[in-house]
């Protein structure tokens, strides 16, 4: 891909890391077993880095949410529901009898 550029994502803000070329080859290898890209794994050690002081109980619940969240967000988003008519449909399928 060299030469190339890349379209610009909005989502992320480009960095380059210098590493030794052992383990720029086991981070390339580690990304193509696990179908995954070499910047999402420095990402994530990072912020795996990052959150070191922290449980991993706390942060793996706080991304938990994060994740709930913005899946929660893309549905309405997606079918146009309310949390109102969500929250009726729910309160009207309880009070049917459960067969």
């Amino acid at each position: 891909m060299s030469g190339q550029k890349k379209k610009s994502d909005s989502k992320h803000e480009p960095l380059m890391v210098y590493m030794p070329p052992t383990l720029a080859k086991k981070a390339r290898d580690y990304a193509k077993e696990n179908n995954t890209s070499v910047s999402s794994l420095v990402r994530q050690g990072i912020k795996n880095e990052l959150c070191a002081n922290q449980s991993p109980y706390t942060v793996g619940y706080k991304e938990g949410i994060k994740q709930a969240s913005y899946l929660i967000g893309m549905y309405f988003s997606q079918h146009e529901k309310t949390i109102d008519q969500l929250t009726s449909s729910l309160s009207h399928s309880l009070k049917d009898p459960i067969e």
